[in-house]
């Protein structure tokens, strides 16, 4: 799927016009009602803070409505836009002094994508709604961790500190290295409709939702490639937590297409939720033990119905195929007997969500979810599932979700009185149309490229959206004028068609740290004697991701040099500890947790890039750009050896493979556990500013001088 001239680029369709017509909220956070009569305010820079930015709107007082006159990317470095956060102080005066706080007086608050020209706006960074902050809306969002804040900073959006009355509705939320979306602590009344859900890393996880939080909607979201928490519950019985009295963990989960989870780490309820898990499609990957989908353990109840899975793949089949418990002390899953209380006879209390069967459900999602207009990142997510392919854990976007074109479509309404009928067609210029899916203006949807549908009296606008074998999509849209008696009069509205998006390089901006290669002769022996290492250039310092202070030089000694052909690095380690235990059995992910992390690139801003992991077993995950099928050939070298309670990393890397001439671009880290992670180079520049990229593996790599002369 190549444009002419072999230029990668896509066209994206503009949101669509009016919020207001299209999206209607539903489940528990479908009252919150945002800036709703306030003020409206105008976000007219990209810039991460300061006059007319999205920061100084989330900052203001009072019931408003942010819009957006910018399009593009927001980068927020290291910070974070946290709603509510000017209120901290007060709030936690009042929680020392054993008082309820003071509402919190930038509450109110709705943030409208669906306002922003083509291609629509990403924040690459993290949000939070905090310290009592309530009634929020946030809607048609892309929001990507861009890898700069430690782990335990990097869920998209985390909901704390008795917030209640949110709404989250068609944003994309990828590449968390936590959890994507994590509402903790006494938080209540929310709902996340029709998002995208992808984490990164050994700790890319799925929603949590748990520390006392409770009435929460997930609804129609696509879950990719998360490495677990698909979602996972947790209810008030865990140590430390209390809530309020008759208080208690309700979540409700369904309609959602579930893709490639890691391992079993699927749906988890435990700690005394009462869940329903309802009409939701489970699709195994690559990634994922098929077996069970659905566990349910340490007191939690769950009402279970209509999910389609490998192990109950129709809905005549008994509610309980496919799900299980976790039985310690190894916690192996397996199928019940079940304690009571586990399994409930009716759903619990919730409010509606309109439904449809799981599998119709998918396609709904497939189509529909996220941020509008759908970016290639997206669209290559939905590419993954439609094709079954992807890795957990990983960002799965290839070139050729740069290159393709999303389908171009029209649709046509007739009708006489309350019932009208709307068809489409779609065409696509280096593909199929593999299906469609309507917005009829009212709440409601339906697949199928016509479909009939009873409207109230009035103005409705319908949306039909086509998407191709790619996961792009392409959109039209009808005003529809319906009156009892009378034809419908359908027109036309204007299409608009976003700008050409070039595939992110591998860093924008500048490297943040520039090293001198020293040059060896090419070594005899397969790498680099001692003596050749001790003239190598060393990489320090290395700095402990979450806080950002060095480590000691006697943790880690890396050094680089070059003999001309191979650039050769080695990273001299404490050895983590632990053990490391298959992913799947005799599958091919043993990797991250105890592991050291290459990012490799030519001269900067060039491609391709390199992504080398090596485990402390000497397993070794590799990828050229996204391609995760690509083994690093001959004359590449990879060694990964212990001695006592050293851990020695040794890697050629031929010059020519990665486009490298004088220089090349390097980015290490070393995964102990956890929170501890260990990086380098570091990650802000001398002057204070931050190198940006659109891959958070690919922030700030230091660029390699390779010395011509021995």
């Amino acid at each position: 799927m190549r444009n002419a001239g072999g230029l990668a680029a896509v066209i994206l369709m503009a949101a669509l016009p009016s919020a207001a017509q299209q999206y209607q909220p539903e489940g528990f956070g479908a009252k919150a009602t945002g800036g709703e009569g306030g003020q409206v305010i105008h976000v007219t820079t990209l810039a991460a803070e300061g006059p007319g930015s999205l920061r100084e709107a989330i900052d203001a007082e009072g019931p408003r409505t942010v819009v957006f006159d910018v399009a593009g990317t927001i980068e927020l470095g290291r910070g974070r836009l946290a709603i509510g956060y000017p209120h901290r102080a007060a709030w936690n005066e009042a929680r020392q002094a054993g008082e309820e706080p003071p509402p919190n007086p930038h509450s109110h608050l709705t943030i409208d994508g669906t306002t922003a020209p083509p291609p629509g706006i990403t924040i690459s960074g993290t949000m939070m709604i905090g310290y009592g902050a309530s009634d929020v809306i946030i809607r048609n969002l892309r929001i990507r961790d861009n890898g700069y804040c430690g782990r335990s900073g990097s869920d998209c959006i985390t909901i704390v500190d008795g917030c209640r009355d949110i709404c989250v509705d068609h944003c994309s939320l990828t590449w968390a290295r936590d959890e994507v979306v994590n509402p903790w602590g006494q938080c209540s009344d929310i709902t996340f409709g029709w998002c995208i859900f992808q984490g990164y890393g050994p700790h890319g996880y799925g929603p949590l939702v748990g520390g006392g939080a409770t009435r929460t909607t997930i609804h129609h979201c696509l879950f990719a490639h998360n490495m677990g928490r698909n979602p996972c519950v947790t209810g008030p019985t865990r140590p430390n937590i209390t809530l309020p009295e008759g208080a208690g963990c309700v979540v409700d989960v369904r309609n959602n297409a579930i893709y490639n989870w890691h391992n079993v780490g699927c749906t988890a309820l435990a700690y005394s939720p009462r869940v329903n898990v309802i009409g939701n499609r489970y699709i195994p990957g690559p990634s994922s033990d098929p077996k069970l989908v659905i566990y349910v353990y340490q007191d939690a109840a769950a009402y279970i119905e209509g999910n389609i899975s490998p192990v109950r793949p129709s809905d005549d089949m008994d509610q309980w195929l496919g799900a299980g418990h976790l039985v310690a002390p190894d916690w192996e899953a397996e199928y019940g007997p079940w304690e009571e209380g586990h399994r409930a006879d009716e759903p619990f209390e919730a409010p509606p969500v309109t439904m449809q069967p799981a599998e119709e459900a998918k396609d709904l999602v497939l189509a529909l979810a996220g941020a509008r207009p759908r970016d290639p990142i997206d669209a290559g997510i939905v590419r993954t599932v439609l094709h079954e392919t992807g890795w957990a854990g990983v960002p799965n976007t290839r070139d050729i979700d740069w290159e393709n074109e999303p389908p171009a479509v029209s649709a046509q309404a007739a009708g006489d009185g309350f019932e009208v009928t709307l068809a489409s067609e779609a065409e696509d210029a280096d593909g199929d149309v593999v299906g469609w899916a309507w917005e009829l203006g009212d709440g409601t949807g339906a697949p199928g490229s016509e479909v009939s549908h009873r409207y109230e009296p009035g103005d409705h606008v319908a949306t039909v959206v086509a998407m191709d074998d790619m996961g792009a999509t392409g959109s039209a849209r009808l005003k529809l004028m319906v009156q009892e008696g009378q034809p419908v009069v359908a027109e036309a509205l204007p299409e608009i068609r976003g700008e050409r998006l070039a595939p992110p390089g591998p860093v924008g901006g500048e490297p943040p740290l520039t090293v001198e290669v020293p040059r060896i002769a090419a070594p005899e022996a397969e790498f680099p004697g001692e003596a050749e290492w001790q003239r190598a250039a060393r990489l320090v310092p290395f700095l402990m991701q979450a806080d950002q202070k060095p480590v000691a030089d006697a943790e880690v000694d890396a050094r680089v040099l070059h003999d001309g052909e191979r650039l050769w690095a080695r990273i001299d380690s404490m050895k983590p500890g632990g053990e490391i235990r298959p992913v799947r059995p005799g599958g091919p992910e043993r990797w991250f947790h105890r592991s050291l992390e290459l990012c490799l690139a030519p001269q900067w801003g060039r491609r391709p890039w390199f992504h080398l992991v090596v485990n402390t077993n000497g397993e070794v995950l590799d990828a050229r750009e996204f391609d995760r099928d690509w083994d690093p050939p001959e004359p590449w070298r990879i060694e990964s050896r212990a001695e006592g309670e050293r851990w020695i990393v040794e890697v050629g890397i031929p010059l020519d493979d990665i486009g490298a001439d004088d220089e090349a671009q390097l980015k290490i880290a070393q995964y102990r556990d956890k929170d501890e992670i260990l990086i380098w180079p570091p990650e802000t520049m001398p002057d204070g500013r931050q190198a940006v990229s659109q891959m958070p593996l690919l922030q700030g790599l230091a660029r390699l001088l390779l010395e011509e002369e021995r």
